[in-house]
């Protein structure tokens, strides 16, 4: 055979093969996740444990998470979660209102650390839906919770007990060792979707939650903005507080700080320019964030009017298809507004128009 009728007889071999790779291995690659997906599945059901009756049945105290008293405690937990979100930046932002009220500091953070601990063990005996039934067994339920993500990852971090740094004498009663509570904000969302689905007014808990977060977060700018100042010193400037601030109360330099943090937040203004670098990016950052939250808040509050408006909507859209139904039929404007009157009242009294019970009778 010449050269050139190898080539030729070669091209269409080397076709073949490319077209068999083509149309065989993605069967061979799925047979092959098949396999995987099997053997997984065998392994997880070997080390699964058997489901036991025992695990269903009553042995101690067992809270119910449908229960209007598991709400009540999350109520609880939440204030406590409130407080050291509110009051740890404070205290250490401003000094002398940690200082005036030590004891009363004090006494509420190990009443919220009791709190802390009182929620681990409640929630060591919260039941679960499992295979349809509810799991009433503790030893089952702290086993699972003991073990679980929730535990390691939120409450064990949030309670450790970093309050034996006031010992050292550079960390003496710095609140901002506390920051490890803050992890437990997982509760308080807990607690804003349980409320928010078994409230009557759903609309107006949205706007007080967005309201309070809207608060909080000019609370911390307040905070950080007051250690700015006092970093740079007062009245080095004139974007920093005044030099009088040092014979100034706790209270007023709060509220102009407070003021001026919501006049950065809301994009407004109306603040002395900045000077220094720093000055610069906090103010930038500042600008960011009350971006963000005009945004949020629009989208919320956009969201929530078309929810309220979805019910007239549809009553609407109704409203329409049965007058071009009676134009077609030639309805009398007698017997047509009869029956728009009809259907305003049916909204009215907020009932639902059932054409199907209408049909029938």
């Amino acid at each position: 055979m010449t050269e050139s009728e190898v080539q030729q007889t070669s091209t269409p071999n080397s076709k073949i093969k490319k077209f068999r790779k083509r149309i065989f291995h993605p069967i061979t690659k799925k047979n092959k996740d098949e396999q995987q997906t099997s053997l997984l599945q065998e392994k997880k059901n070997k080390t699964e444990k058997p489901i036991r009756n025992e695990d269903y049945e009553a042995t101690g105290f067992v809270i119910d998470p449908q229960d209007h008293l598991y709400q009540y405690w999350l109520g609880i937990i939440s204030l406590a979660i409130s407080y050291n979100f509110l009051l740890i930046p404070a205290r250490y932002a401003f000094t002398e209102l940690d200082k005036n009220y030590r004891y009363i500091w004090i006494s509420l953070d190990y009443i919220s650390d009791f709190i802390y601990l009182i929620d681990i063990f409640l929630q060591s005996r919260t039941g679960y839906f499992s295979h349809g039934l509810f799991v009433r067994n503790h030893h089952v339920l702290q086993r699972n919770y003991f073990l679980s993500r929730q535990f390691f990852v939120y409450d064990l971090l949030s309670i450790i007990p970093t309050d034996f740094l006031y010992f050292i004498p550079t960390f003496r009663f710095v609140s901002i060792i506390r920051s490890n509570r803050f992890i437990r904000v997982n509760r308080l969302s807990q607690f804003q979707e349980l409320t928010e689905s078994r409230t009557r007014f759903p609309n107006a808990f949205r706007i007080g939650v967005l309201s309070c977060l809207t608060l909080t977060l000019i609370h911390w700018n307040c905070c950080a903005y007051f250690l700015i100042c006092e970093h740079l010193g007062f009245g080095s400037d004139e974007w920093v507080l005044p030099a009088s601030a040092h014979n100034e109360t706790v209270a007023m330099l709060y509220t102009y700080c407070f003021y001026w943090s919501t006049l950065l937040l809301s994009t407004i203004g109306d603040v002395p320019l900045p000077v220094t670098r720093s000055e610069y990016l906090f103010v930038l950052f500042d600008y960011m964030i009350g971006i963000l939250i005009f945004a949020t808040i629009i989208g919320n509050l956009g969201t929530m009017i078309s929810t309220q408006n979805q019910s007239r909507q549809q009553v609407r859209e109704k409203m329409d298809e049965i007058k071009r139904y009676m134009k077609f039929r030639s309805v009398n404007r007698k017997l047509e507004s009869k029956v728009i009157k009809w259907l305003d009242y049916l909204y009215m009294n907020r009932q639902v128009l059932n054409e199907e019970m209408v049909l029938n009778s």
